[in-house]
């Protein structure tokens, strides 16, 4: 039932409930290399290692990073040194022996409006070909009003996908904003559902 909600809300914004919501909305940049970012938390078990890098407004944004992937999660709500990351809500598996890019790109409503979602670029080994990495794209809704401050909305091949940043920032701003974190249903758009209407139609067919 939820993720029948979910399809029909995605299906009312594609079909114009909010043309226009989303004319202005402009991309700014933030950077998650170490020399702009501060290692808050370790642990020898993994072993992990939780990095805190300066984000849009009064987003922070915290890399979990272990000896197979790295994940990311977004927050307005600081930890403390030394403070075990629990209560966030980390990115889920992106795939094995991958790491995220230094730049993620945030969308706002407006220019100078508060950030609703980010896409960061992911690359992992192809699985079927080691000497050939994958990319993707993810997409994540910002919503400072829930128990967990971000959450991901959908994944965009970035491999196989050559207009993969244009179809990734139509899900950001067309889904990401009514995004219902741990009840939607997570968009994939990839060379099966090369489309946002694609995916939506795949999804009402199941």
């Amino acid at each position: 039932m939820h993720q029948l909600i979910s399809i029909m809300a995605a299906s009312a914004l594609l079909s114009g409930c909010f043309d226009g919501e989303f004319d202005n909305a402009v991309s700014t940049y933030s950077n998650i290399e170490p020399e702009v970012c501060e290692g808050i938390y370790s642990s020898d078990e993994g072993p992990v290692f939780v990095s805190a890098c300066q984000g849009v407004g009064p987003w922070t944004v915290y890399v979990h990073a272990d000896s197979h992937r790295e994940m990311t999660a977004y927050a307005t709500v600081p930890l403390e040194p030394g403070e075990r990351p629990e209560h966030f809500a980390f990115g889920g598996y992106m795939g094995n022996m991958g790491g995220y890019n230094n730049v993620i790109e945030w969308r706002l409503k407006r220019e100078g409006g508060e950030p609703f979602a980010t896409i960061h670029r992911y690359r992992f080994p192809d699985p079927d070909d080691f000497s050939r990495a994958r990319e993707i794209l993810t997409v994540t809704a910002l919503r400072a009003d829930y128990a967990f401050e971000s959450c991901h909305v959908g994944y965009v091949d970035a491999t196989d996908l050559p207009d993969a940043n244009v179809l990734a920032r139509e899900l950001a701003d067309r889904l990401s904003y009514t995004f219902r974190c741990g009840t939607d249903y997570i968009w994939v758009i990839d060379r099966d559902t090369p489309t946002i209407e694609a995916a939506i139609a795949a999804r009402q067919e199941d």
